[in-house]
């Protein structure tokens, strides 16, 4: 069994990667991904993805590739490529007008639909 503890804010969004490698994990400002590799997490740093400047409301791995998505209550969306244990890369970024509520990656991994606040629905192609 493994735990992961000392988060700042309660935990609202967990997502598997397709791999079942790296859990992602989302509450504050902050995207939290542990490698539960090998004998997992315990006694190793996690991967913390920044640049929201408010709660994370979503975050999604996608169903067959690398990509993780995160939204926030900021109304930022950033799509993520995990690099390795320490190192990531935002590959895309959008600000919408209101908070994220809800976001799912399309069957083909190519496009993520954004849900927000004001009752919109935005589509994102993520090449």
């Amino acid at each position: 069994d493994l735990q992961m503890t000392g988060y700042p804010t309660k935990v609202r969004e967990l997502s598997w990667d397709a791999t079942n490698r790296y859990l992602a994990t989302g509450g504050g400002q902050e995207v939290t991904v542990w490698d539960c590799s090998g004998r997992g997490p315990a006694g190793t740093k996690p991967i913390t993805l920044s640049g929201h400047q408010d709660f994370l409301s979503v975050v999604r791995f996608q169903h067959r590739g690398k990509l993780l998505a995160s939204g926030g209550a900021d109304g930022l969306v950033y799509v993520w490529e995990l690099r390795g244990r320490r190192s990531s890369l935002a590959v895309h970024e959008a600000a919408l007008t209101t908070g994220v509520t809800s976001l799912v990656w399309s069957p083909n991994d190519q496009y993520i639909a954004v849900g927000d606040e004001a009752g919109r629905v935005s589509v994102f192609s993520i090449s």
